[in-house]
């Protein structure tokens, strides 16, 4: 069996190194286990010396806003060569297996569906992952493959591979396989990583520490035990109400070899008066952390706010974004995602959340948005690694706050008179 991971098409792919096929390491290990020969390849391998390969595609206009599009990955002609090269060897699969990771990605999909059968013919084409599990039709319409929208639950329970990856990934994301994993065997699996060079670790799965406390904890405690040197990361999969319903568990996770902290964003509370309570809980995670020894206003501790929902004020969520970044520090957006059937009528491509495929009904421009996201742009921004505490008590702060109050970016023109600040020239401008 051959399990291929797509290459993204995109206006940008954040976090690029973080981008894992987890979920074909598990189903290849699965299917080893069961006789199968396996071989992988990852289209979206990051070159240790280097960035993520990209190519443009095409440019979108957005509302007036013209935003390019790219792909993201190998050179298509490099991972058709590594095709071939198999086939040359004689190695034939009987079913490829193709994971896209979300829907609006489904042209690299199709691109690796399309290699597939030109270089094996006979092998069945398979498509696993969010495309294949959101928009089955789809997949059945646009790439000819067979949608696999689940796979057999014991794949989720099952240790990664981290062998099939073509070189050493930087980073493996394990599951609990929604608790029912136990913990020495969690731990075994990231031993067995840590073993392989790889020496970052978060986990996959959204709500672990609310739902399943004492496991977490459990495989902290044994990640100690055994003195494996290690780091995590949580990538917005932990929400900051399940740390301060956990208090303890800031000093284990710091202990145990956490060091960043990106928080689950607030796409869970209704928009409107809750959303005081998503910040009170920021305030105490972020208190928490801190005296478990996470360095506040640092790159350690992320908030996370949802922008893109259906029925938002970007004023409002303007406010939360500042607010959210006064109180953990930093703060990361999370582009909020709609399934396919919020968005009727909208090619795949444009229901993207980077995209914010909702922004009409919410009476915003891409633009809107835009300048929304330069806010945190704002409040992320660093001296000597620290954020600025933009609603602090200190005197550069409050002069700060006043100045933008004032508009003092605006003088009056009789103070201003007429000068004009230098612009480049218009291209072909005599």
């Amino acid at each position: 069996m051959l399990l291929i991971n797509s290459p993204v098409f995109d206006t940008r792919l954040p976090w690029a190194r973080w981008q894992q096929p987890g979920l074909l390491y598990r189903y290849g290990s699965y299917l080893r286990e069961r006789g199968a020969e396996i071989t992988m390849i990852d289209a979206l391998a990051v070159p240790r010396a280097g960035r993520l390969r990209k190519e443009k595609i095409q440019q979108l206009m957005l509302d007036g806003q013209r935003v390019d599009q790219w792909r993201f990955g190998r050179a298509r002609k490099e991972v058709a060569a590594e095709m071939r090269a198999l086939a040359d060897r004689g190695w034939a699969p009987d079913s490829v297996v193709v994971e896209c990771f979300t829907t609006f990605w489904w042209r690299g999909a199709r691109e690796m569906v399309d290699l597939a059968r030109e270089v094996f013919p006979r092998a069945e084409v398979q498509v696993v992952g969010a495309y294949a599990s959101h928009a089955p039709q789809h997949v059945e319409q646009a790439t000819g493959a067979i949608p696999i929208a689940q796979l057999p639950a014991e794949v989720a329970a099952h240790p990664a591979d981290w062998s099939l990856a073509p070189a050493r990934p930087p980073i493996a994301y394990i599951s609990t396989a929604n608790g029912s994993r136990g913990a020495d065997e969690i731990v075994e699996e990231i031993a067995n990583g840590a073993e392989r060079g790889i020496t970052l670790f978060a986990f996959g799965e959204h709500g672990v520490v609310g739902r399943h406390p004492d496991l977490f904890a459990a495989v902290m405690e044994g990640v100690l035990a055994r003195c494996i040197k290690t780091r995590f990361v949580a990538t917005g999969t932990l929400v900051p109400a399940e740390l301060v319903a956990n208090p303890a568990l800031p000093t284990l996770m710091r202990r145990a070899g956490f060091r960043q902290l990106f928080f689950a964003d607030d796409r869970h509370v209704p928009l409107g008066s809750a959303t005081d309570d998503y910040l009170d809980a920021c305030r105490q995670a972020a208190a928490l952390c801190e005296a478990a020894g996470f360095r506040a206003r640092t790159d350690e501790l992320g908030g996370g706010v949802c922008l893109g929902r259906m029925g938002e004020d970007l004023g409002e969520r303007a406010r939360m974004i500042t607010r959210v970044a006064h109180a953990m520090g930093s703060v990361v957006l999370w582009p909020y995602q709609p399934a396919p059937a919020e968005c009727p009528g909208v090619e795949l491509d444009l229901v993207n959340g980077k995209l914010f495929p909702l922004r009409a009904e919410n009476g915003a421009t891409y633009r809107d948005y835009l300048n929304v996201q330069g806010i945190a742009v704002l409040m992320n921004a660093k001296y000597r690694e620290h954020t600025f505490n933009f609603l602090g008590e200190s005197f550069v702060a409050r002069m700060f706050r006043d100045s933008l109050a004032r508009e003092a970016w605006a003088p009056d023109p009789a103070v201003k008179g007429g000068l004009r600040l230098p612009a480049p020239l218009r291209q072909g401008a005599a």
